[in-house]
């Protein structure tokens, strides 16, 4: 299913937030990005854990399993459901389905 495993290699429970940065980051507008997704994320008192590509390798199998090989970053999944970039992340704040998908109500 949709589930995915926390470092331990324990299921995680409950609406679980990744998102995918790099330290890395080969231009600016992805580091801003970066930035901003968690900005964005910690204003809403979403609980999320960052996995920085350019030091952790799961994150790249979380990538290939999506079906999204794209490396626009930062890239964030919910309960281990591929969502999308900042742009995609944005929009859903705009409309209001990111708190319903983060199960803020």
């Amino acid at each position: 299913g949709g589930d995915f495993l926390n470092m331990d290699g324990r299921k995680m429970e409950g609406r679980r937030v990744l998102v995918l940065t790099s330290s890395l980051a080969v231009t600016r507008k992805m580091k801003v990005d970066c930035k901003r997704i968690i900005d964005l994320l910690s204003a809403k008192g979403a609980k999320f854990e960052t996995i920085d590509l350019a030091l952790e390798d799961r994150g790249q199998d979380l990538i290939k399993h999506s079906g999204h090989s794209s490396m626009l970053l930062p890239q964030i999944f919910i309960n281990g459901k591929y969502v999308g970039s900042l742009d995609t992340v944005q929009e859903l704040e705009d409309d209001g389905s990111l708190d319903v998908m983060l199960g803020i109500f």
